[in-house]
């Protein structure tokens, strides 16, 4: 996962395991996915998938390469506000994690971050930057792919427009990334999804499968807002430095509980309260890792 700036895994092998065959069993947003998986042996596929992650920043067999930097707070380096939560949580009696990457980890310890000097090393400027001069690559700005093209059940492009204009990329391979929102979306205009809803919507089905749009999930996140006193923290250190990862009581999800703090920088700064660019704040939050609840 890399997101608010950490690069962290899903958690432990056993909970990478249950994720992925969650996945597969209820089709989730990607039936494509569930295509795929579908072709091939489930257990070899999980157990791909676990040990990719296994092998992580952080894993049983550390990567201490490649283009994403990724760095871990010592704790004299942290903000005051984020001291003062991991020395409170190892007071409670949560044990000291310092690395929350490792599939067995719980506790409280540095996130993982892939902040640099205040910029997020995405994906983009970390792997796509460095193939952008390849001549097999084209990368195009403003372009909304409108629906995939089938050719019976086998994508065979993606028509798009821009600028007004509408066109057809072709290829061998058609990988949708569009996000929770869009990628089923794009299913669903495409003619995959619930055959009687897209019916009614005048689209041809091409395939009838239920589950594209619906079992949305989100974790749920409570950030509580306070102001530190002192000046406020140069924007360029990584807002999220500890975490607290714990089960919570009764509960049968290991570490499906989250407590933090976040720095509040201009990404993160709520639109509904009146915080200065210059006053120094941060958030303390809880949430649920592992939502169980299922929408549509």
């Amino acid at each position: 996962m890399s997101n608010a700036s950490l690069y962290q895994r899903l958690g432990g092998e056993a909970v990478i395991y249950a994720i992925v065959t969650d996945l597969f069993a209820n089709h989730l947003n990607n039936p494509v996915i569930r295509v795929r998986y579908l072709k091939s042996d489930s257990n070899e596929v999980i157990r791909k998938v676990a040990e990719f992650f296994a092998a992580g920043a952080g894993g049983p067999k550390p990567c201490s390469h490649g283009p994403i930097p990724v760095r871990r707070y010592k704790r004299e380096e942290m903000l005051p506000h984020a001291q003062a939560l991991y020395k409170v949580c190892l007071a409670a009696g949560f044990p000291e994690s310092p690395d929350q990457n490792h599939p067995d980890s719980t506790g409280v310890g540095p996130t993982p971050s892939n902040n640099q000097e205040g910029v997020r090393m995405s994906t983009a400027l970390a792997y796509l930057d460095q193939a952008r001069h390849r001549p097999n690559l084209t990368v195009r700005a403003n372009v909304t792919a409108r629906r995939i093209l089938f050719a019976g059940k086998w994508a065979l492009g993606v028509e798009a427009e821009s600028d007004g204009e509408r066109f057809t990329v072709e290829g061998e391979q058609i990988v949708l990334s569009g996000g929770f929102i869009a990628s089923p979306q794009l299913l669903m205009l495409s003619g995959v999804g619930p055959a009687q809803q897209l019916r009614n919507l005048g689209v041809e089905v091409v395939q009838d499968l239920p589950g594209v749009g619906q079992n949305l999930r989100d974790h749920p996140y409570v950030p509580i807002l306070f102001r530190e006193t002192g000046k406020a923290p140069d924007f360029r250190q990584a807002a999220v430095q500890v975490v607290l990862r714990y089960t919570a009581e009764g509960s049968t999800t290991r570490n499906d509980m989250q407590i933090g703090q976040i720095h509040l920088v201009s990404a993160y700064l709520p639109a509904n309260v009146p915080i200065r660019k210059d006053e120094n704040c941060f958030f303390i939050y809880a949430n649920i890792q592992r939502a169980v609840s299922v929408g549509s």
